[in-house]
């Protein structure tokens, strides 16, 4: 289970670096993670093990992206992805359960203000 918000930031490279409690429940199920966009701008993040159960809830099946998390506790992104999720420099992991979201530092402060019950009527129209 995912829970908590950690800052994090994305190097000049697009390699993020994935804070220590999310990056030990991730390591439990090995080196590879899957992210999709989210419903606005932000990216959603799952293990491979989430990834197959949440499929089954999805009414549409968003394009997946598998990533290698490195040795470093880093995973990259693409400039795409970066792009479409509107991801600067600073950044805020997000655990929503059975993934997380990685949004960009002022999103999530606007997203946070907006409260639970918009976010999770969001998601469930996926």
């Amino acid at each position: 289970m995912f829970l908590g918000e950690f800052n994090s930031v994305i190097e000049e490279d697009n390699r993020i670096v994935v804070p220590p409690p999310i990056l030990k429940k991730l390591g439990r199920y090995g080196d590879r993670v899957v992210i999709i966009e989210g419903i606005g701008k932000y990216l959603c993040l799952f293990s491979l093990k989430d990834w197959d159960a949440a499929l089954k809830s999805f009414k549409k099946i968003p394009s997946p992206t598998i990533i290698k998390i490195k040795t470093t506790g880093r995973i990259s992104i693409s400039d795409d992805l970066k792009k479409r999720a509107g991801l600067e420099r600073h950044i805020v992991f997000v655990g929503c359960n059975q993934y997380v979201e990685i949004w960009d530092q002022q999103g999530w402060t606007i997203e946070k203000g907006k409260g639970i019950k918009d976010r999770l009527a969001a998601f469930n129209r996926i």
